[in-house]
């Protein structure tokens, strides 16, 4: 090979080393960029996944709120955060497109987070539906927690696989900054070497040419541009010093090409948005970017050839080192900003190494971090507190079944506001009423000590009043300092933060919470009280549902109660035994005392009779001689509930006793503080009146009076059972008499009739015999007529269907016509027959012959019960609007136990030698009843009786039906 195609081959060799290095070299920068693209893509997939999760979460703490709430705002929350997820996938999935692998897990986090979303979209509509959250958390309790941690796991592998991809991308980028600078020193050692065999060849001519041409080749060697070799092309060394010339032409463009590749890597180290600075052997800075003046304020001119203002980290340790920190640095103005510096080693030209910083702003980043995190901690704490009244629910829940009242619950609801808020003190009462305590008040915190010493519980004023009344929150940094505060009693714990809220069921106040004092002195917060607002609306709904379910427990009480009473009363027709039952039932069930007063009438009127009464301890008795006359208008309550047919309830102390006992062994009459009389109806009839009573103050509630009032009712019907059934007895008795009665009343007539037919048969000759017999005939078919016709009146009155035929007449002819009558058979018995009639009695309007047949009774049963020489006297006299007849015999009288029974149907007498069928005084009663009228009688044994009636002067509007 010639001279001149070796120093050709040289220089080509030559320059295509250095186009190679400057090749490696831009392509070594892009890669570098592309690296540090790939690092901010992989940050932007990893930041998606975290709000995905963090989203999802907050889904499932604001879905809980609102179903142990019910509260619209976690439902709004919930809806916003369920629009939001979707695009956050979309943005991962799109992040990931090309990595088939991502794109599988982005598809399976998809369903995972759908299935979730549904599941608690679910849950909430079943709480609307149904409106209380008793079983609506059970799927999100079993199924939530699985889902979740599948979804946390998904997350866990996509993050694992972005972080596997940053450090692959990493170890290509190093990778090529290796195999960047081992080519860049090959191409350096080739091109000495291509410089010293150059040398070597060009020796052998020892000439002015050939010093030229090495010259030349010394100077292409070390990169002199735009020289050439003054040597004629016609030679060998002339066509070496062309080629060297035309070397150095292709070398000058190629450095001018490199010179643009740095000039665009200078623009693109100006455009990125990262901060780039560039340090030299001597650790004096080389490279500042605009965006580093952006971050940090220092201008190039600042610091270009000084020591950075900034840190930078540790040093590398070699040039093929890199490390990535994280720290706070400080700006021109004083300022803090948190960075991300990644720092690789550069070895330079010269042999020394440098190095290359790239710093990223993650102010933002860690701010939403950190953000993040209070957001992840928040919803952990609330988690935690929304799993705590959770559990505490079901504690209060289970609290309906356990005995010992309303007062438990609201003891167990205080003690569990007071743990969840950290607070000193918890009260819980119930009421609005300023002017009277809260009628239940529990508290939790407070001494016992100092509780008694407080006394009686406080009445709903000030603070404790406004929330009671108002139904809303109220939290204060110092209750003292609230224009509604009002001192504390003496002896009194001191307060100052304040939390008030109410416990409102569907509208309507159901108790208030007071909480005071936090644990630390720090006020209460909002979450505190959103806490304790939850707590609230739960236990409105289980004081709600203790109050049904004690309520549906009374009632099944009071039925079981009703129904063993009625049991046992149905098993007697006695009053005795019946009273006795009745008081026996209600102490000490429902009273301590306990009596039943009955409503009787005799010759002197009518009386409250105390019947049987019972007091703890001791068994039912009688009760004695008490017994009170009955006037409507009297103040005694037990003949005020008799006349009004209405309940009494009386909250003071009261006397239980009619009257005070007779006798040495009389009891004194019981002192309550607390009783409630109630009526005995039977239909528009009272039988008298039920007294239950307490010596303790406020032991009575509108569900015992209901109590009270059906077991009155039930006693009642069995009263009047038992009246119906002994009217029922005596009848038959009075019956089978009148039978007997009637049967000889009517067999004599009979046979007087008999014995005359018989008579006149043989009486055909003998005219006054005939006539004789034919009268004797004819006064027994009257007298039977009597008889039948009384029967048929008695049924009449009985039936309600007594016809009156009114029409004015005289009222004193009437009275004597029918005294007349009777004159004859009162002088066979010597008896004094005398008619007293005041002047001037009205003509008045009534049935003459049912009238005289009321005459007629009352004086044929004067005469009939009057012994011979006595006296038998018929008045009448006007009293006020009605007038008063009055038939007066010498008699023997009547007892005052036979009385009350003078009128009834089929009564007589007992002992009595006259017979009669027992019709006559109750077709009296029943005829002047019928008038508008009423009958009485006054009687002494011994002493004789004065029988009675009385007509109204006026008469009635309408015809007057006769009771049953």
């Amino acid at each position: 090979m010639t001279l001149r195609a070796r120093t050709r081959a040289l220089l080509l060799a030559s320059s295509a080393i250095y186009v190679i290095v400057g090749v490696i070299s831009l392509h070594s920068a892009r890669q570098w960029i592309d690296g540090e693209r790939w690092v901010r893509h992989t940050h932007e997939v990893l930041g998606a996944l975290q709000e995905v999760r963090v989203d999802v979460s907050q889904s499932e703490s604001m879905a809980r709120g609102f179903i142990i709430t019910g509260s619209d705002e976690f439902q709004h929350r919930l809806s916003d955060l369920a629009r939001r997820v979707p695009p956050q996938l979309d943005s991962v999935a799109r992040l990931t497109a090309d990595n088939p692998v991502q794109q599988g897990q982005v598809t399976y986090l998809r369903s995972l987070v759908t299935r979730r979303l549904r599941l608690l979209e679910s849950a909430v509509e079943t709480r609307e539906r149904q409106g209380h959250p008793n079983g609506v958390l059970s799927p999100i309790l079993l199924e939530g927690h699985s889902t979740m941690d599948e979804i946390s796991r998904t997350i866990q592998a996509m993050s694992a696989e972005e972080n596997r991809l940053l450090a692959l991308r990493n170890e290509r980028a190093r990778t090529t900054a290796r195999f960047t600078i081992a080519a860049i020193s090959t191409g350096i050692v080739a091109t000495l070497l291509l410089v010293f065999l150059s040398k070597q060849v060009l020796a052998r001519t020892i000439n002015r040419p050939v010093e030229l041409l090495l010259e030349g080749v010394g100077q292409f060697s070390a990169g002199a541009l735009g020289f050439r070799i003054p040597l004629p092309p016609g030679d060998e060394l002339g066509r070496i010093a062309a080629a060297l010339n035309q070397m150095a032409e292709t070398r000058h463009s190629v450095e001018a090409e490199l010179k643009q590749t740095s000039g665009l890597l200078d623009s693109i180290i100006s455009a990125m948005p990262l901060a780039v600075i560039g340090l030299d052997g001597t650790g004096q800075v080389t490279t500042w970017n605009p965006a580093a003046t952006h971050l940090f304020g220092w201008s190039p001119t600042e610091v270009l050839g000084s020591a950075p203002p900034i840190p930078l980290g540790c040093p590398l340790e070699g040039p093929d080192s890199r490390r990535a920190v994280e720290m706070e640095c400080t700006r021109r103005d004083g300022s803090r900003v948190e960075a991300r510096i990644i720092t690789s080693g550069l070895v330079l030209g010269n042999g020394a190494t440098g190095l290359l910083a790239i710093i990223e702003d993650i102010t933002q980043r860690k701010e939403f971090e950190r953000e993040r995190e209070r957001l992840l901690e928040g919803s952990r704490r609330l988690v935690r507190r929304l799993e705590a009244i959770v559990h505490a629910s079901i504690v209060i829940g289970d609290e309906i079944w356990k005995p010992g009242g309303t007062s438990q619950l609201h003891q167990c609801i205080t003690e569990w506001a007071r743990k969840l808020t950290g607070a000193d003190y918890a009260a819980l009462g119930i009421g609005t009423d300023s002017s009277k305590p809260f009628h239940s008040w529990v508290f939790s915190g407070v001494d016992p000590d100092v509780a008694r010493r407080l006394g009686r519980a406080p009445r709903p004023v000030g603070v404790l009043g406004w929330v009671a009344r108002q139904g809303q929150s109220m939290r204060v940094e110092d209750v003292r300092e609230s224009p509604l505060f009002q001192q504390l009693p003496g002896g009194h714990p001191e307060l100052g933060p304040f939390l008030g809220i109410p416990i409102r069921y569907e509208g309507k106040s159901v108790g208030n919470l007071y909480l005071a004092n936090k644990v630390g002195g720090t006020a209460f917060t909002e979450e505190d009280q959103r806490i304790i607002e939850l707590l609230a609306a739960y236990a409105g709904v289980i004081i709600e549902n203790s109050r049904l379910h004690r309520g549906l427990e009374t009632e099944r009480n009071r039925l079981r109660f009703l129904s063993q009473a009625s049991e046992r009363l149905a098993r007697s027709l006695d009053d005795e035994e019946l009273v006795r039952l009745i008081v026996e039932l209600l102490v000490p069930e429902l009273a301590e005392v306990a009596s039943v007063d009955l409503l009787v009438r005799d010759a002197e009127g009518r009386w409250v009779v105390r019947a049987a009464e019972s007091t703890v301890g001791r068994p039912p008795r009688r009760g004695g001689s008490q017994r009170i006359r009955f006037e409507p208008g009297s103040r005694h309550p037990v003949l005020r509930v008799i006349h009004s047919r209405e309940p009494l309830v009386l909250k003071e102390e009261v006397m239980l006793g009619l009257s005070p006992p007779d006798g040495d062994d009389g009891a004194e009459p019981p002192l309550a503080r607390e009783a409630m009389i109630i009526p005995l109806n039977v239909g528009e009839q009272t039988l008298g009146a039920l007294t239950v009573a307490s010596v303790r103050a406020g032991r009575y509630t509108d569900e015992d009076l209901a109590l009270a009032r059906d077991l009155a009712l039930r006693a009642a019907i069995s009263l009047d059972h038992a009246r119906l059934y002994r009217e029922a007895q005596q009848a038959l008795r009075s019956r089978e008499e009148v039978l007997a009665v009637v049967s000889h009343d009517l067999r004599n007539p009979l046979n007087a009739i008999t014995l005359a037919t018989r008579l006149l048969s043989r009486a055909r000759d003998n005219e006054e015999l005939f006539t004789r017999n034919v009268g004797v005939i004819r006064g027994t078919v009257d007298q039977m007529s009597l008889l039948i016709e009384d029967l048929i009146n008695a049924g009449a009155i009985e039936a309600g269907r007594l016809s009156l035929h009114r029409m004015p007449h005289e009222i004193t002819d009437c009275l004597r016509e029918s005294v007349e009558m009777f004159r004859p058979v009162a002088q066979e018995k010597e008896q004094h027959l005398e008619v007293h009639l005041d002047p001037g009695l009205p003509r008045m309007t009534y049935d003459l012959p049912r009238m005289r047949q009321v005459v007629s009774n009352l004086v044929g049963n004067a005469i009939k019960y009057t012994g011979n020489h006595g006296t038998i006297q018929v008045s009448a006299r006007r009293m006020q609007e009605e007038l008063v007849v009055c038939v007066q015999d010498t008699g023997p009288g009547i007892a005052a136990g036979d009385l009350p029974h003078v009128f009834d149907r089929y009564w007589r007498v007992r002992g009595a030698s006259q017979s009669g069928t027992g019709l006559g005084l109750y077709i009296v009663k029943g005829i002047i009843e019928a008038h508008g009228g009423r009958t009485w009688v006054e009687s002494e044994v011994g002493r004789g009786s004065r029988f009675y009636f009385s007509l109204p002067l006026s008469r009635p509007p309408t015809e007057r039906e006769l009771p049953t």
